[in-house]
């Protein structure tokens, strides 16, 4: 389905917001912050690039 060499994007980077919703057994997408605001989006857009590229392997 991808290749080994293939990288999703957007790549996630390590943000504290991300830590500080695992250690609080949240989502990030609870935190209203700036930051969680941003990390949402980003894994919105994740989800969105691995769904394409599904697609486009059927």
């Amino acid at each position: 389905m991808v290749g080994e060499n293939e990288i999703l994007e957007p790549v996630i980077p390590e943000r504290a917001v991300i830590k500080e919703a695992a250690a609080a057994g949240a989502s990030v997408s609870e935190y209203k912050t700036a930051a969680g605001k941003r990390v949402t989006e980003m894994f919105d857009e994740l989800a969105v690039s691995f769904l394409t590229k599904i697609e486009a392997a059927k």
